[in-house]
């Protein structure tokens, strides 16, 4: 989303935002391009989680039933079943990033002409901006997920498709990269700093691990590959 826009109150009346399943790619991607403040950075965040997961799909399914991959067979079996939950529910994720933002919007349409209504406004705007956090963060805790699932296959998963996990970690950890820019985003315009920084610092954790293992998976698939 565009928190520019938003603070500067120039953000359209809150309309139901377009929504990644529910457009072809090519509308999607211009309602991306678009000058709306969603859908923006933490939807595509989440949508990336989505197709990191689907290259895990496709290496376990390209893994599961191979002889040369026979003692792998339960754990590629496992990571498809992760995997396609991970996909699924990060898709979700996507369109729910964008649908959070509605009550941001409207918080910062309410009257704050006397202290009173200003006091009221603010409280509204931080419950409202809380709730917008609530997807990204999930998205971080998903790309970890995801990456525990990705790290087997990159070790173990079909060889000929190993480089499509190299692909997936890198997707990954873009996901948690722009969920936890989301949070950050957010944070920066509530007034309960204490609450803020308990965001900013969870989110920076979760991305600080997210770098490391897709690092890590990244340079194993590479190495099997090559």
């Amino acid at each position: 989303m565009s928190t520019e826009k938003l603070e500067s109150g120039e953000a359209a009346e809150p309309v139901a935002p377009a929504r990644v399943t529910d457009d072809t790619l090519e509308g999607y991607l211009d309602a991306v391009a678009s000058t709306a403040p969603v859908p923006g950075g933490g939807g595509v965040s989440a949508l990336a989680g989505s197709l990191a997961c689907a290259l895990g799909c496709m290496v376990a399914g390209l893994t599961v039933g191979k002889r040369a991959c026979a003692d792998f067979d339960e754990g590629a079996r496992e990571a498809l079943r992760s995997c396609e939950e991970l996909r699924r529910r990060m898709l979700e994720l996507s369109n729910a990033d964008a649908e959070g933002f509605v009550p941001v919007t409207a918080a910062l349409k309410l009257p704050r002409s006397t202290p009173e209504e200003a006091a009221a406004r603010a409280r509204a705007l931080d419950d409202a901006l809380l709730g917008a956090c609530d997807a990204p963060l999930e998205v971080l805790s998903l790309s970890l997920s995801a990456l525990g699932a990705l790290g087997a296959l990159a070790e173990r998963g079909s060889k000929i498709a190993v480089v499509d996990v190299g692909v997936a970690a890198s997707l990954a950890r873009t996901a948690a990269d722009g969920a936890a820019l989301t949070v950050h985003a957010n944070a920066r315009m509530m007034g309960d700093q204490s609450r803020a920084k308990e965001l900013r610092d969870r989110a920076d954790s979760l991305a600080g691990l997210a770098e490391v293992r897709s690092r890590e998976v990244y340079v194993t698939a590479k190495r099997r590959y090559l």
